[in-house]
Protein backbone atom coordinates (compact mmCIF):
# COMPACT_ATOMS: atom_id res chain seq x y z
CA UNK A 1 0.00 0.00 0.00
CA UNK A 2 1.38 3.44 -0.81
CA UNK A 3 0.89 6.37 1.55
CA UNK A 4 0.18 9.53 0.05
CA UNK A 5 2.22 12.53 2.23
CA UNK A 6 1.26 16.12 2.03
CA UNK A 7 3.68 19.05 0.87
CA UNK A 8 3.06 22.64 0.69
CA UNK A 9 5.22 25.71 0.69
CA UNK A 10 4.22 29.20 1.47
CA UNK A 11 5.98 32.10 1.80
CA UNK A 12 5.94 34.95 5.05
CA UNK A 13 7.42 37.96 6.35
CA UNK A 14 8.76 37.76 10.30
CA UNK A 15 9.25 41.21 12.30
CA UNK A 16 10.50 39.48 15.09
CA UNK A 17 13.34 41.76 16.52
CA UNK A 18 12.91 44.42 14.22
CA UNK A 19 11.27 48.09 14.74
CA UNK A 20 12.45 49.55 12.06
CA UNK A 21 9.52 48.84 9.64
CA UNK A 22 11.23 46.25 7.87
CA UNK A 23 10.84 42.53 7.56
CA UNK A 24 12.62 39.24 6.52
CA UNK A 25 10.83 36.64 3.99
CA UNK A 26 10.91 33.41 4.87
CA UNK A 27 9.60 29.89 2.95
CA UNK A 28 7.88 27.26 4.87
CA UNK A 29 7.86 23.75 3.80
CA UNK A 30 5.09 21.51 4.99
CA UNK A 31 5.87 17.86 4.65
CA UNK A 32 2.78 15.26 6.62
CA UNK A 33 2.18 18.70 8.97
CA UNK A 34 5.67 19.18 9.71
CA UNK A 35 7.21 22.44 9.51
CA UNK A 36 10.37 24.57 8.93
CA UNK A 37 11.30 27.76 8.08
CA UNK A 38 13.70 28.80 5.92
CA UNK A 39 15.13 32.35 5.34
CA UNK A 40 15.20 33.34 2.02
CA UNK A 41 18.06 36.75 3.02
CA UNK A 42 15.66 39.01 1.57
CA UNK A 43 14.68 41.93 4.35
CA UNK A 44 11.48 44.42 2.97
CA UNK A 45 9.72 47.00 4.13
CA UNK A 46 6.70 45.32 5.50
CA UNK A 47 4.46 47.53 3.56
CA UNK A 48 5.07 46.26 0.59
CA UNK A 49 4.37 42.58 1.68
CA UNK A 50 0.72 41.15 0.25
CA UNK A 51 0.14 38.13 3.01
CA UNK A 52 -3.10 36.75 0.96
CA UNK A 53 -0.60 36.40 -2.71
CA UNK A 54 2.69 35.26 -0.70
CA UNK A 55 4.73 38.19 -2.74
CA UNK A 56 5.97 41.59 -2.89
CA UNK A 57 3.78 44.25 -4.31
CA UNK A 58 4.34 46.41 -6.81
CA UNK A 59 5.99 46.79 -10.31
CA UNK A 60 9.54 48.56 -9.16
CA UNK A 61 12.51 46.48 -10.52
CA UNK A 62 13.44 45.32 -6.63
CA UNK A 63 9.66 44.09 -6.66
CA UNK A 64 9.68 41.74 -9.51
CA UNK A 65 13.36 40.70 -8.83
CA UNK A 66 11.94 39.71 -5.47
CA UNK A 67 8.69 37.84 -6.46
CA UNK A 68 11.09 35.78 -9.47
CA UNK A 69 13.33 35.18 -6.73
CA UNK A 70 10.38 33.25 -4.63
CA UNK A 71 8.55 31.52 -7.62
CA UNK A 72 12.47 29.83 -8.31
CA UNK A 73 12.57 28.77 -5.14
CA UNK A 74 9.16 27.29 -5.22
CA UNK A 75 10.22 25.70 -8.44
CA UNK A 76 13.06 24.05 -6.89
CA UNK A 77 11.77 22.99 -3.44
CA UNK A 78 9.51 21.43 -5.70
CA UNK A 79 12.01 19.74 -7.83
CA UNK A 80 13.80 18.40 -4.91
CA UNK A 81 10.41 17.22 -3.10
CA UNK A 82 9.60 15.12 -6.75
CA UNK A 83 13.05 14.15 -6.86
CA UNK A 84 13.34 12.40 -2.82
CA UNK A 85 9.77 11.01 -3.41
CA UNK A 86 10.86 9.11 -6.78
CA UNK A 87 13.70 7.70 -4.39
CA UNK A 88 11.82 7.50 -1.16
CA UNK A 89 8.03 6.12 -0.27
CA UNK A 90 8.01 8.69 2.64
CA UNK A 91 9.85 12.37 2.76
CA UNK A 92 10.11 13.57 5.85
CA UNK A 93 11.07 17.29 7.55
CA UNK A 94 14.33 15.27 8.57
CA UNK A 95 16.45 15.45 5.16
CA UNK A 96 18.31 18.69 5.15
CA UNK A 97 18.64 20.65 2.31
CA UNK A 98 22.16 22.10 1.43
Amino acid sequence: MRTRSTFSISFWISTARRNDGNAKIYARITVDSQRANMSLKYTIPKEIWDSKGSKVLGRTKEAQEINTYLMEVETELFQCYRELRSRTSHVNLQLKVD
